[in-house]
């Protein structure tokens, strides 16, 4: 009976209904033991989760849940808007309240706040709607036009370099649906993250440590740089790079170990291999700065970036610029 419920939960998109339960086997007095005993998790009215699976979720993945439950309801009078678009999308969220729901409505409905859905209103133009899986959907570079209006810059800009790199929009795209809807309220903090997001930001705390540069006006790093040594072998591959101060940096956590997991390999062994590719470029004359989720946190950032600053030019003095 679980297996049919998780299957069902699946091809909604992560949450059942009272049909679907009904269907399953379930009576009144069966789901609220369920519910009772916490393997069934009711998310709003008429929508709910088998809790093992849900709770699984990041928060990102959570909002995409309650998000499909909600279109559940409303039907083609609306499509999600925003971060609920994005978090359908897969995109990595972070700054931001994940627990609302954002529906554009389609249907003339008027904006308003109730049951944790927003109802937001805008006119957009035709070509800005795709059909995904059969369904009406926003474009990617709008959906994220709309989150970045009403985002700070820092989250915002998490969110745009995640589409970015997940290549769902380009750069030239995004500018041109900044362009046509300019007069948005939020338009202008959207402009400044158009100019600094970036398709090579691989995760959310790289694009945090990168923010941390512009924000306490440190020179931007380049992404993704290459380490060879001087007979052109390649040592390993640093999240950011100063090359005119000949230092590297990297940020720190466990997701990324997580990722960088071979097949069969421990995480103390992703440990001790990465530590030595960072010993092998430090070996070729780079400094190295390690930049941890705590390191980012408001009461931890300007004390980070002074520390980022001293090993920039450390790190310059010492080895100098490296050759192009």
């Amino acid at each position: 009976m679980d297996l049919d419920l998780a299957v069902r939960a699946e091809l909604r998109g992560g949450f059942l209904t009272w049909p679907d339960l009904e269907a399953s086997g379930f009576s009144t007095k069966a789901v609220r033991r369920a519910m009772a005993e916490q393997w069934l998790v009711r998310i709003r009215h008429g929508a709910y989760v088998l809790a093992a699976t849900y709770s699984a979720l990041d928060d990102t993945a959570r909002l995409a849940v309650r998000t499909a439950a909600v279109m559940h309801r409303l039907g083609d009078s609306a499509v999600p808007w925003g971060l609920s678009a994005l978090a359908e999308l897969g995109v990595p969220l972070w700054g931001r309240d994940l627990e609302t729901v954002h529906v554009l409505r389609l249907d003339g409905g008027a904006s308003r706040r109730e049951a944790g859905v927003v109802h937001h209103v805008a006119v957009l133009d035709a070509d800005d709607f795709v059909e995904v899986d059969g369904r009406r959907r926003v474009r990617a570079e709008v959906a994220l036009w709309g989150a970045l209006c009403c985002s700070s810059i820092e989250s915002g800009l998490v969110a745009a370099d995640g589409v970015l790199h997940r290549r769902l929009a380009d750069p030239p795209g995004l500018s041109e649906v900044a362009r046509r809807y300019s007069t948005w309220p939020g338009a202008r903090k959207g402009d400044m993250v158009c100019r600094l997001c970036d398709p090579r930001a691989e995760s959310v705390g790289e694009t945090r440590s990168r923010y941390l540069c512009f924000r306490h006006s440190l020179p931007a790093p380049d992404l993704q740089v290459v380490v060879r040594t001087l007979d052109g072998h390649v040592l390993g591959e640093a999240d950011m790079g100063w090359r005119d101060h000949r230092h590297l940096a990297e940020f720190d956590g466990a997701v990324k170990y997580g990722r960088l997991r071979r097949e069969g390999e421990t995480a103390d062994q992703v440990v001790v291999r990465e530590k030595r590719r960072e010993d092998a470029m430090r070996a070729e004359d780079w400094g190295f700065t390690r930049i941890m989720w705590a390191d980012l946190a408001p009461g931890n950032a300007r004390r980070t970036a002074a520390r980022l600053s001293a090993d920039l030019d450390r790190s310059r003095r010492l080895y100098g610029p490296a050759p192009l």
